[in-house]
């Protein structure tokens, strides 16, 4: 399964405002340049903690209990030295079983390959107190942004001017040059066959790029030009969708023309498609808004208004879920959002008091999102509750992806591309 994940490029202003939204979405904190943005969908079963009962120190074997055994003398008396006793079990020290013995021979607080439980892996990260920690899948990037996920590899958007397309496999390897631009890279997104991104320029272009030619750019298809400063791009079965600074377009994946599906839209940024429907967030006009595909003369939807700049946008089969990266003029913080794809009903906030909030991704019972100024990875249930932390220190986190096996993210400050085992 394909696994969507975009951030997103914003313009000026203090918290992000323009980074580099992607087809999902995400921004930071405004440094003047760009907004971006994540999306992808995802969570993971954790896996249950369960401690071996306490296994017997084995005997000294047969001969130690043979009744007609002589007595030996002190200096050649045998005996079992603590080294070659089978391990003892406790609540983390338990029986995976790595056999020694056969006692309890596994660390649940610092096992990297039984991590919090036997068998959980931290795939390539460290294990401390039961818990995995973040790894480097690559590092030495330029401003890392816009994210996306698909069956074999994390692709990611270097946006600076003569910034790349990357990618690495996802449980790590060598990152690869998709493709170089000359231009700053914005939105990503790939299907079965191809990638897709669009391009932060007052001329930018969408482009196409066969996954055998990856590594030629010259391979690369423009599909339209002339397009302005690119934020999102995403693709469905025949489509691929971008957003410009004020509309929401479309066109055929083989070329042609395009189809305009809204003007007069403010800083158009999380882009998602599902359903017979496109879904988008104005970031500067704090709104999110929806059109049915099958008849876009019917207008557009605003399901949700007076928003706290929305940035990140993703969704399930039933619900949109996107970040608001500033407070709201209500008064409300920094936040997570929930509401029905269908509209029809008041947002609901699923975690407050966020920082910065711009990337956001979903999978199963969890939503995933970056809080660009604070540093954290974070995730809480779809229906809201305590938002849990799993990742700290981290250097302004763009793009997030997620799937079966770990959350995926994006540091613009420091250059790399992260990766935490759930």
């Amino acid at each position: 399964t394909v696994t969507p994940s975009s951030p997103l490029a914003l313009l000026s202003g203090a918290c992000g405002t323009l980074l580099a939204l992607t087809a999902s979405i995400g921004c930071q904190e405004y440094d003047s340049s760009l907004l971006r943005y994540s999306d992808a969908g995802v969570d993971s079963t954790e896996a249950s903690t369960e401690a071996a009962p306490d296994a017997p120190v084995p005997d000294a074997g047969p001969e130690a209990d043979a009744p007609d055994a002589p007595d030996a003398p002190n200096d050649v008396l045998q005996d079992v030295s603590s080294e070659e006793a089978a391990p003892p079990c406790s609540p983390t020290q338990v029986d995976c079983d790595g056999n020694e013995g056969n006692g309890c021979e596994t660390d649940l607080t610092s096992d990297a390959t039984s991590c919090g439980a036997c068998g959980h892996s931290c795939l390539g990260g460290d294990c401390s107190d039961g818990k995995c920690l973040p790894f480097v899948l690559a590092s030495g990037q330029l401003t890392p942004s816009n994210a996306f996920l698909d069956d074999t590899h994390f692709y990611w958007t270097n946006q600076v001017l003569g910034g790349s397309v990357m990618r690495v496999p996802r449980l790590g390897g060598v990152a690869q040059v998709v493709a170089q631009s000359a231009r700053i890279p914005g939105g990503i997104a790939t299907d079965a066959t191809s990638v897709y991104w669009s391009e932060f320029s007052t001329a930018g272009s969408v482009w196409r790029l066969d996954r055998t030619d990856v590594g030629d750019a010259s391979k690369a298809i423009e599909l339209i030009s002339g397009q302005g400063t690119s934020l999102s791009v995403v693709v469905d079965g025949t489509r691929v969708y971008w957003t410009t600074p004020g509309t929401v377009r479309t066109m055929l994946k083989t070329g042609g023309g395009y189809i305009q599906l809204a003007t007069g839209q403010n800083t158009p940024g999380g882009l998602q498609t599902g359903l017979g429907r496109v879904f988008w967030t104005n970031y500067t006009g704090g709104t999110v808004v929806a059109v049915d595909m099958g008849n876009p003369d019917a207008g557009l939807q605003v399901l949700a208004s007076d928003q706290g700049a929305p940035a990140g946008l993703t969704a399930d089969l039933t619900n949109l879920y996107w970040v608001n990266h500033m407070g709201t003029p209500d008064g409300g913080t920094p936040s997570v959002m929930r509401i029905e794809r269908t509209g029809g009903m008041t947002p609901e906030v699923i975690a407050d008091g966020q920082s910065g909030p711009i990337g956001v991704a979903q999978r199963g019972t969890y939503v995933y999102w970056t809080n660009n100024v604070g540093g954290t990875v974070m995730r809480v249930l779809k229906t809201g509750g305590t938002p849990e932390q799993l990742a700290s220190g981290q250097q302004a986190p763009s793009g997030i992806a997620v799937d079966a096996a770990a959350v995926y993210w994006t540091n613009r400050d420091d250059g790399t591309v992260m990766a935490l085992a759930l």
